[in-house]
This record gives C-alpha cells, structure tokens and sequence, in this order.
C-alpha cells in the first residue's frame, strides 16, 4: 500500500537531523551526510523517496544500505548492518561490544545478563551502548572479588558477586604475563591471599613492587626491577612481554594492577587455569615503558612516579 504524503513529512520532520525512519528501513546516499535520503519499503520493487528538501519521489530504484548508528529523536540507538537489519543481541562493532534488544534498540546505560561462551554474566553498557570494560564506579567498592587468571591468555578478570548468582560480574580485566616452559604458573583455588610487601626479592637478582602471596613462591607483583626500591629501574625487555608468558611461575603485571590487588589482597580469592574460551571483557594492551636516560627506566601507570 501508498504512504500518504502528510505522514511522509511528518516523518521527514520528526528525522530533521539525521537519516529517517519509515516502514522500518534506512538508507544512506553517502558516508557522513546523515540526512541524504530515506526510503519507505512498500511492496516488492515499489518505494518511496524522501530527500533533504522535503520533495518526495515515488517509484523503483536501486538502494545501497550502509551499516551504521542511528539515534531517534526519542534517544533510542538502534544498529543497521549492511543489509538493512537491525541488530539484536550481544554483537561486536569496530572492536566494541553492543546489546540489542528484541526490538532492536540498545542497551543504554544499563545493566544486562548476556550469555557468552555458555556463560552468563551481568554487563554494563554505556551511553553510547558500548559495553564498559571496567565497572568500578558503576559498582562501587565490594566486600570481596575473585581473580580469575587465565594463564593461556595471559589475562586476568576481575569478579565481583551479583547475589545468589556468584561471582558474574565482570569489573574489570588485567594484562598479565604468567611462567615460561619450565616455570610454570600453578592452577587452582586459591582463597587467602596475602601481602608480602611493597617491594619483595624475586629471583635472580630482581624485585617485585606490590607483591600478593597466592601460594607457597607463587605471587602477583609487577614486572621485575633492578634495584630495590628504585622505581626508575624497570626492566624494559620484561615490560614489554606483559601479555604473553614470561615470568619464572609468579603472575606479573603493570604497576597499577599490582597494586588493585595487593590494596584488596584479604577480600580477594583466585583462581589459575589454563583454557581457550570467550572473555566477558577484552584484554587490555600494556602501555610501553618510560625511558628517560641514563638507564632509567619506569612504569607508566605508577603513581610513586607520575
């Protein structure tokens, strides 16, 4: 059937600034020009055209659809893919992660269970319907968390506990390197962990900054120093591995994530596993280490520094 042309621009004025919506279809003429054209699916090979200067055109034509964002006045997101389609469910983006509903509209600023590599687990989604890779403020501080370490990814994502449901939410997630061939990490549960120090002895000759005793020689701490006590004496060649296996058994992390887990270390359990699976969040990329001279060398995110 025709759509009248008093609901045409009714329409056209309701989408004044962006790409218009009418019998569920959206069209754009060019990248970056929101408000090209719109068209109306009416019957096979029948469509009608609505352009920027409010004319309206009826008749056959060909339509190219692009996948993209779109915001209604009312500030509802919805996501088109190539074909025209809205996008429903837990779907990635440009390396971001959305949820639509049945409707296709997207979570926005709120919580939602998504089941992921058969798991569920409680996410948060932002005002862009992104999904949030650390809910910290959303949450606020806990009673207690669980470090889920991931020693084939080299990854650790922090748990924090939704009620009867367990430790389902994804706070946030870690970089981290775990123990060569030869020096392994261990697996298991661990439920007391303890502090050892802000700087402790490693092997070797080096030292650890905030180091978390898991089991026995087994410890979270940063990545290894030189001198102790001597933050300008990071060992480059060892920060940069962050993220793949490199340490003689201990887990190894960036300054700041050390320290997350040694300020929390009596409300934290963990658990070590080796295992290929879908992630909740996205691991993090290390940033690169601060050289300044005269062989010193720091962390990036430590705050004794910067």
């Amino acid at each position: 059937m025709r759509t009248h042309k008093k609901q045409k621009k009714k329409y056209l004025q309701r989408f004044a600034f962006m790409a218009g919506f009418l019998g569920g279809l959206y069209y754009w003429q060019t990248a970056g020009n929101p408000m090209q054209h719109f068209i109306v699916a009416e019957e096979q090979n029948q469509v009608a055209t609505v352009v920027s200067n409010g004319a309206v055109n009826d008749g056959a034509m060909s339509v190219e659809y692009k996948s993209r964002f779109v915001e209604t006045d009312d500030g509802d997101l919805y996501y088109f893919d190539a074909h025209g389609n809205k996008k429903t469910g837990y779907f990635k983006v440009n390396n971001n992660y959305y949820f639509g509903k049945k409707s296709g509209k997207l979570v926005v600023e709120d919580w939602k269970y998504v089941s992921i590599g058969g798991k569920k687990y409680k996410l948060y989604f932002d005002d862009q319907g992104k999904q949030k890779q650390d809910v910290s403020d959303e949450l606020g501080e806990q009673s207690s968390y669980r470090l889920a370490v991931n020693i084939k990814k080299n990854m650790i994502v922090v748990y924090a506990k939704d009620g009867n449901r367990g430790y389902t939410i994804p706070v946030k997630a870690m970089v981290c390197s775990c123990g060569v061939a030869g020096h392994s990490t261990i697996i298991g549960n661990y439920s007391y962990l303890r502090k050892t120090g802000k700087w402790h002895t490693l092997y070797y000759g080096t030292y650890g900054k905030y180091c978390t005793r898991i089991s026995g020689p087994y410890l979270f701490h940063s990545v290894v120093y030189a001198k102790n006590g001597d933050s300008y004496s990071l060992k480059a060649e060892e920060y940069k591995k962050l993220g793949s296996l490199a340490s003689h058994g201990c887990v190894r992390l960036s300054v700041k994530d050390a320290k997350w887990i040694y300020d929390r270390a009596g409300k934290c359990t963990a658990t070590l596993y080796r295992k290929s699976e879908t992630m909740p969040l996205k691991k993090p990329k290390a940033e690169e280490p601060v050289v300044v001279g005269n062989g010193k060398v720091y962390d990036p995110t430590d705050s004794d520094v910067n």
